[in-house]
């Protein structure tokens, strides 16, 4: 069986059902997360609990008097090591709080489990002009279950004019011999001594302030790490295209750099992971945006394709100053079937980024063009398709389907330009392509609701 089909040039553009199949495209739903910060002191920075997913100080309502204590513990994960502390100020540049009487001795309440090896300290160190005179240290290891008192002598042989105090789960003075899970928890520090008025400040734990920020659901930001910080880069607004809100997203600068950048992927030790399961060859992303730049600035969506983990393409969209909402498209066909789709989605994607950059980004939708090739015909046996790169004819050789079949030919942006139905076992055909313009385009092969998918170039 053989024939000669001519290409009509009035175009077959399909329309095809849309599929919104990106989870909370219009970043409508928002989780809050929120964390304390003991009043008064330097703890680890809010980084940490973007790297662990945890914090490594925290408030406990186990105590020995008032509402709280402090709890403090050694994390190690991968090649990150974590240690819970608390001072107050810069241990190698600063002298810590004011203070000018002279106290025999720093006292308070413990519990710790420090692993073998290991040894948790409170340091009390006295300073008088910039120089210290005085430098006390209280060693805890092995395990203490119930609240015990210690006692640290101080021995001032001067008054002081500043008094520096710190905490740490692990030997991070020494650096050696730190391990996973160390704890160490305090509570009701307090200088003793004749005529002693000037207290701690905050020595008994009970002052912490809520520290608080919120990031789109199945999303992730950086904004755990710059929760401490003046602003986070990613926020939620109700200056929405559709529904009540829309992502924000301004270049900022903290944790050393100029960042503004969300993904629908997950933060690993050295590259984004995850995404969401995707596998559709023929789509187009369509989405909603407005971008305030700073200067020549530029905004950017990036759409990664993976494979069993492995890059199989990626397509990009600047994203230009725009002061009301205006739509963007973003066509692609893949090579293979994709099993996974990571968005990047960029407020500044200049060789200096602005800050101050702002994009306004809403309702994205997948728009589904061609079914899955994990749909392939388990029926068909051989598929030949040639010559490829052809000129005018494109010739097809097929085994193993019965009944009927229908061709098509659809280019890059999912338009059809062809369409055949006919019934047949063995497929001797021949297809009159001399009128398509230059370009990449596929042959879509159907039968019974399964599909199978070739390219071709036409020259």
């Amino acid at each position: 069986m053989k024939s000669v089909y001519s290409l009509l040039l009035t175009l077959l553009v399909i329309p095809l059902i849309g599929q919104n199949t990106i989870p909370n495209s219009g970043f409508e739903n928002w989780t809050t997360t929120t964390y304390q910060k003991l009043d008064n002191y330097t703890t680890e920075p809010a980084f940490i609990l973007f790297v662990l997913d945890s914090m490594v100080v925290s408030r406990d309502t186990d105590r020995i008097a008032g509402n709280y204590s402090i709890k403090m513990q050694t994390i190690i994960s991968g090649t990150d090591t974590v240690f819970g502390f608390f001072t107050s100020g810069d241990f190698d540049t600063e002298n810590g709080f004011p203070y000018s009487q002279r106290p025999d001795s720093l006292v308070g309440y413990y519990k710790c489990d420090v692993q073998a090896g290991d040894s948790a300290f409170v340091v009390v160190r006295f300073s008088s002009a910039g120089s210290i005179f005085s430098f006390s240290l209280q060693e805890f290891t092995g395990i203490q279950a119930n609240w015990t008192r210690f006692s640290l002598p101080l021995n001032l042989l001067q008054t002081p004019d500043s008094m520096f105090i710190a905490a740490v789960s692990s030997n991070a003075i020494n650096e050696i011999n730190i391990q996973n899970g160390s704890m160490l928890m305090l509570d009701s520090l307090h200088f003793v001594g004749t005529g002693i008025t000037q207290q701690i400040l905050n020595g008994d734990f009970e002052n912490w302030s809520d520290v608080s920020f919120e990031e789109p659901d199945d999303w992730s930001t950086l904004n755990a790490a710059t929760s401490d910080g003046p602003k986070d880069a990613v926020t939620k607004t109700t200056d929405s295209y559709s529904g009540t809100y829309a992502l924000r997203l301004e270049t900022i600068e903290a944790l050393g750099d100029t960042i503004g950048f969300i993904t629908n992927g997950i933060f690993g030790d050295s590259t984004i992971i995850g995404g969401h399961p995707f596998s559709i060859v023929f789509d187009t992303l369509v989405g909603n945006y407005k971008y305030s730049p700073i200067g020549l600035d530029t905004a950017a969506i990036l759409f990664n394709f993976l494979r069993n983990g492995n890059d199989i393409g990626s397509v990009a969209q600047l994203l230009a100053a725009t002061s009301n909402y205006r739509q963007f498209s973003v066509p692609f066909v893949l090579p293979q079937t994709p099993d996974t789709l990571i968005i990047y989605v960029y407020s500044s994607v200049s060789n200096v980024p602005a800050i101050g950059s702002t994009l306004f980004l809403d309702d994205l939708k997948l728009k589904s063009i061609i079914t899955s090739l994990d749909k392939q015909h388990p029926d068909i046996q051989t598929i030949t398709l040639y010559p490829n790169p052809t000129e005018s004819v494109l010739k097809l050789q097929m085994e193993g389907l019965n009944g009927k079949i229908e061709l098509q030919i659809i280019d890059q942006l999912g338009r059809r330009y062809f369409r055949y139905q006919f019934d047949g076992a063995n497929v001797n055909q021949e297809i009159d392509v001399s009128k398509l313009k230059s370009g990449q385009y596929y042959l879509r092969i159907i039968s019974n609701d399964k599909y199978v998918h070739r390219s071709f170039i036409k020259q």
